[in-house]
């Protein structure tokens, strides 16, 4: 008889085990990494209304720079929903909502708010808003 070479059914059943907890253990992670590099995009979207409004309330070109009109190029973006700028001239707020897509809803919003200090110059600060919650900023 020969001596026949290769793997027992048992060691196949246990690589494909080691395999599937591997896998189940990765994917989620991918999932969560996958959301959070699309949500930068709705982040990033937000820089181009921030630097706006900075040029307006430092060169003062308007009394109320919250009443800014919002860019219809600043929503050109397939994961952005809206972007609306609100709030009084001291204090400006800007929201970006993404659109449905993945495990990112419309509650996973992303707010700036920028207040004028003395200087007529802006600090910003990230809110603890919808994407804070759900860990995608």
């Amino acid at each position: 008889m020969k001596n026949l070479n290769g793997f027992t059914l048992i060691e196949l059943l246990i690589v494909v085990t080691i395999l599937s907890v591997l896998a189940s253990i990765a994917f989620p992670s991918y999932i969560h990494y996958s959301d959070k590099a699309k949500f930068a995009t709705v982040v990033s979207a937000a820089a181009p209304v921030r630097t706006s409004i900075d040029i307006c309330v430092q060169a003062k070109s308007l009394p109320d720079c919250s009443k800014l009109n919002v860019n219809s190029k600043w929503m050109h973006n397939e994961f952005i929903s809206t972007i609306a700028i609100t709030g009084t001239s001291s204090k400006i707020v800007v929201k970006t909502t993404p659109k449905n897509i993945g495990n990112i809803t419309n509650l996973d919003t992303y707010i700036l708010t920028g207040n004028v200090d003395s200087k007529d110059s802006l600090v910003w600060d990230d809110d603890a808003s919808g994407c804070k919650i759900s860990r995608l900023c």
